[in-house]
């Protein structure tokens, strides 16, 4: 993570320097493929390390009417069979341009 304060700081002094102060902090995460909850979960401990309380909440456990496990599913198989796909589409979605997934 780079930090924001200065170009000499560390990502735990970063965390201690800009975090002080014993809030409570929610950490989004979103459960598909993985990649997410690690990096959550890390923050999260870095935090409570700190001396703050923290919650992870997956946006995937909150979709209506369990939709939750087909989106996941979904993500699997468009990863499985159609792995350029995912990148096309999240550069669609950002308006971000990868020569490289074209």
């Amino acid at each position: 993570m780079p930090p924001y304060c200065c170009p000499e700081a560390t990502t735990d002094n970063v965390f201690a320097e800009t975090t002080a102060g014993g809030q409570k902090l929610v950490i989004l995460t979103a459960s598909v493929g993985g990649g997410h909850d690690g990096p959550a979960r890390e923050i999260a401990r870095r935090l409570e390390n700190a001396g703050h309380d923290t919650k992870v909440i997956d946006l995937v456990t909150l979709l209506p009417g369990g939709s939750g496990p087909v989106l996941r599913s979904l993500v699997k198989l468009q990863l499985k069979y159609a792995p350029k796909s995912w990148g096309r589409g999240f550069n669609a979605w950002t308006g971000a341009y990868d020569h490289h997934s074209w």
